[in-house]
């Protein structure tokens, strides 16, 4: 009998030890070792959503849920996150969705075509933030990340790879992120999009870019889990001078149409929200803040012509909304400035452009079937 009482005292000892372990590894998780900690309070806060944006940077940096709740009074929330695959993504919904329950999903389109390798470390920074239940070790065991022991080991005790963090426990820097939207304090110019890139971009075509295999199974495997909670599944065309084209425009169009998905391309809309490449871009495929902010105005539009959510601007239990969002517009206000001061640049009017591009086009046209006829003629005679 004494022995049996020994047995379950070392067993309740272990098991008191690990979970201790897991609690204190959560604790010295370093508090910026990017953007993505400050999103995952959304996996632990009843925040009464409306809608959830989710993608990999292009998401992060484009929509604003603060812009979109002073423009319609709907509460959202951005967990889009660098360097985001997804199949990751697909793990982020399932295991968000059981804290929340929005009526809308966006997603970011760069996803959809996505082919990089993927970064573990970047997967495992987005993930130990997140809750611990059935859905990280379904992940865990998902062979599309390929795990070995140390990230089994990683993933449920951080504590190994941060054991070092407890000189800079409770000193949590500031940030600037608000429901998720990722503002760079410094605008620093990289490489935004030439005049070049703009006449080359999103030119009409037939043709169609293919989607990868495992692209395509995680995002039916998204759109089944939104059906089955009767969320509403809407893929969001993200401005990219880098890797979007018309012809992935129009995979995206198929697929969508096929599986009853909604796409919205914002690129067919940038001349009425005059996006200006120049000024609303960080590089050639990042938005900055400014672009950011007519992106959403883009997103408040749709929610606004559903016609099937309530303002909540002057709703009492909401009012801590109004209150973040005078912080974030102090901030947004500051980049903004620094961004014009940094980009002295004219004006250009994506929307004339493109007519202008189209325009030459037909001229090419003209002139190609005016050679054809003359050489004809030239046979003739």
């Amino acid at each position: 009998m004494k022995n049996k009482i020994k047995f379950l005292n070392l067993i309740l000892f272990i098991l008191i030890f690990f979970v201790l372990l897991i609690i204190f590894g959560k604790i010295l998780i370093p508090k910026k070792v990017s953007d993505i900690y400050y999103k995952n309070e959304v996996y632990y806060r009843d925040y009464d959503l409306d809608y959830i944006a989710a993608g990999c940077s292009e998401m992060n940096r484009g929509i604003s849920p603060m812009f979109i709740w002073n423009d319609t009074g709907y509460t959202g929330y951005n967990i889009g996150a660098s360097a985001e695959r997804i199949y990751t993504t697909y793990y982020s919904l399932k295991s968000i969705l059981k804290y929340q329950n929005p009526k809308y999903v966006f997603l970011s389109s760069e996803l959809i075509h996505m082919t990089y390798p993927l970064n573990k470390h970047l997967l495992r920074e987005n993930w130990e933030r997140k809750p611990i239940n059935e859905v990280n070790f379904e992940m865990l065991g998902d062979k599309i990340y390929n795990f070995d022991t140390y990230d089994y080991i990683h993933s449920i005790f951080p504590i190994f790879a941060y054991h070092q963090e407890w000189k800079h426990f409770g000193k949590i820097p500031s940030n600037h992120e608000t429901r998720g939207h990722y503002v760079k304090a410094k605008s620093k110019v990289k490489k935004q999009p030439s005049d070049k890139d703009a006449k080359k971009y999103f030119k009409k075509t037939d043709k169609v870019k293919k989607i990868n295999d495992i692209n395509i199974e995680y995002l039916l495997k998204i759109n089944k889990m939104l059906k089955e909670k009767n969320i509403k599944f809407v893929i969001v065309g993200m401005p990219n001078f880098q890797t979007y084209s018309y012809a992935a425009h129009n995979a995206i169009k198929e697929i969508s149409e096929k599986n009853d998905i909604t796409f919205l391309d914002f690129n067919e809309y940038m001349g009425k929200y005059n996006i200006d490449y120049r000024m609303d871009f960080e590089d050639k495929t990042h938005l900055n803040g400014l672009g950011a902010k007519k992106l959403s105005s883009f997103i408040s539009d749709y929610l606004k012509s559903q016609g099937d959510l309530k303002d909540k601007r002057k709703d009492e239990n909401f009012q801590n909304w109004n209150k973040d969002y005078k912080t974030y517009l102090k901030y947004y206000k500051k980049v903004t400035k620094n961004i014009k001061k940094n980009k002295k640049t004219k004006e250009v009017n994506v929307e004339k452009l493109m007519d202008i591009i189209e325009e030459k086009k037909e001229k090419i046209e003209k002139k190609k079937t005016k050679n054809k006829i003359g050489r004809k003629i030239e046979k003739v005679f």
